[in-house]
């Protein structure tokens, strides 16, 4: 081991460290890129419901526009000043997706550090099911959410 006879593969040291550069640099320009792309989109999402709901709207007849039932309906559709229900699930939906990226990048490169050590599958195992915990309570905390809302 390396540890015992106190030396370093500084092959093995570069490619990790230039491994998380990459990973740092990229985490930075994709924050970057989000906030370009976050305010326009989410404005043109927020646009194009509000034209499909005005246009519900003006097809409806005054004793229907007037139903409180009918109105609460159509006030529910209308996007909010910050975000819509389009743009709230395309951040889940991108939220989820990170995860998952997250979730096999980390596991790879897990698996192939712990591989050659002792307990290394046990270690590696842990940690998957730590990640399946946390998969769970997300999961749970979106059900209740999605129940609520409906």
């Amino acid at each position: 081991m390396s540890i015992d006879a106190r030396t370093v593969d500084k092959t093995v040291l570069f490619q990790a460290a230039g491994g998380r550069f990459m990973c740092s640099f990229l985490q930075h320009m994709l924050r970057d890129v989000k906030r370009a792309v976050v305010q326009p989109l989410n404005s043109k999402i927020r646009q194009y419901y509000s034209v499909h709901v005005f246009r519900a709207m003006a097809r409806l007849d005054v004793p229907t526009s007037e139903d409180a039932a009918v109105t609460r309906q159509l006030e529910a559709a209308l996007p909010s000043s910050q975000t819509s229900v389009a743009w709230d699930a395309i951040q889940t939906i991108l939220q989820i997706f990170s995860a998952v990226i997250q979730f096999f990048s980390q596991s790879t490169v897990l698996l192939h550090i712990l591989l050659g050590q002792r307990d290394g599958l046990l270690l590696s195992g842990l940690s998957v099911v730590t990640y399946g915990l946390q998969f769970t309570n997300f999961r749970q905390h979106y059900s209740r959410f999605g129940s609520n809302s409906g």
